[in-house]
């Protein structure tokens, strides 16, 4: 598996982490999916529980994540869900450090990544920082997803099990971005035969 993240690109504050703290990380990869359109599903909060696996509730006071908003979520963690035991809190809050798109002054400096941050602290077991990075790859898009977590975190949930789960999250993220993508595509279609005041016949 490979990984674009760089600790450079974690923002203010991330100094503490350091790549030894690295717990897990994968890549994936979505041919024809635009990475606005992955950042689009990333972000939209509520509709989380509608293809995460294991996200029954996410509350926030914004709908996407904003830095210094703290996200509240809810967790299914059951053997069905997970593919085995996992013994990860079921209610988490997480704070977002960063959730950043490019903007033009930076596409012309060559930084095309999208950004997003959240970081866990869980009392008296240690604290998780999960690294979002969703950059472009030829016509599609490729999600990086990076773990880091301190203290005794990895001896409660081992690494192979927090990367099935975290495997099975971007399996449905890249499925939930190519349905997202396809309905993007037909509405474009239609609008175009419609304003040439065509009439075609859709399935």
């Amino acid at each position: 598996m490979a990984c674009c993240t760089s600790l450079d690109d974690l923002g203010s504050g991330s100094r503490r982490w350091e790549r030894r703290d690295i717990v897990c990380q994968l890549a994936t990869v979505v041919p024809d999916v635009s990475p606005a359109v992955m950042w689009d599903v990333l972000t939209d909060l509520t509709a989380y529980p509608e293809w995460n696996p294991f996200a029954v509730c996410v509350g926030s006071s914004v709908s996407r994540p904003t830095p210094g908003v703290q996200l509240h979520f809810t967790f299914d963690w059951s053997a069905s869900r997970a593919g085995g035991s996992c013994l990860l809190p079921r209610h988490t809050t997480e704070l977002t450090r960063a959730a950043e798109a490019p903007t033009a002054a930076n596409r012309h400096r060559g930084r095309w990544s999208y950004t997003l941050d959240g970081c866990l602290r869980l009392a008296g077991v240690g604290e998780s920082l999960h690294v979002h990075r969703v950059l472009p790859r030829g016509r599609g898009s490729v999600h990086t997803s990076t773990l880091y977590q301190k203290g005794i975190v990895p001896l409660i949930v081992p690494p192979d099990r927090m990367l099935a789960c975290l495997s099975a999250a971007a399996d449905a993220l890249a499925a939930r971005c190519r349905e997202r993508a396809a309905a993007d595509s037909l509405g474009a279609r239609r609008k175009n035969h419609q304003r040439l005041g065509g009439v075609v016949l859709y399935r």
